[in-house]
């Protein structure tokens, strides 16, 4: 069924330029200018909400020792997530150690539109990534992160299609991700 799956997406590969360029587009650069326009909204966004409720332990001590108000503390809070559950998905990938499916076949019986990381691909450190922190902006602003969920999900699609992963792989990024933002979204007491 993976392979299955794999071949279907990868099948658009390879068929136009355009095509090509956009999924090369999606899987290589659309998470910087996620990366970008998240560090932009939240220090741009009003954070009205802030005077509102108690401030947790945690707010005080970054904002007495670090200065960092709301919105750098909201993107600790988002990137934080984003980068643990990224360190975590390279720990499963160094003890699971799953080729790649341009290490399993022939280019012949496959489009490979670039070549990226390792040898390991399960789980995808992109689809990781990007899940963590489209699952954690949803917590401060849920309709900016449905847009980032679907930024998170053409990675992973456009990283199939590409030849780099699995359909299992991105699967397992999107869980991971979206797992790891959540606890810590809710360990460190984030508010909405």
């Amino acid at each position: 069924m993976n392979e299955k799956i794999f071949y279907a997406f990868n099948n658009l590969a390879g068929q136009y330029e355009w095509l090509d360029a956009i999924i090369f587009f999606c899987a290589e650069y659309i998470g910087w200018l996620m990366l970008g326009g998240l560090i932009v909204y939240l220090f741009m966004h009003q954070h009205d909400r802030d005077t509102e409720a108690p401030k947790e332990k945690w707010e005080i001590f970054l904002e007495q020792k670090f200065y960092l108000k709301a919105p750098a503390r909201n993107i600790l809070v988002i990137l934080s997530s984003a980068f643990i559950a990224w360190c975590i998905a390279h720990i499963i990938k160094d003890i699971i150690a799953y080729p790649r499916p341009f290490l399993v076949f022939a280019e012949s019986n496959m489009n490979l539109l670039f070549e990226h990381g390792g040898y390991n691909s399960f789980p995808s450190g992109h689809t990781t990534f990007f899940a963590a922190l489209a699952v954690s902006l949803t917590f401060f602003h849920k309709k900016l992160g449905a847009l980032y969920l679907i930024g998170a999900l053409l990675i992973g699609l456009a990283r199939i299609a590409g030849g780099v992963h699995w359909p299992i792989d991105i699967l397992a990024g999107y869980a991971l991700g979206g797992v790891v933002a959540y606890l810590v979204v809710r360990m460190l007491g984030a508010r909405h």
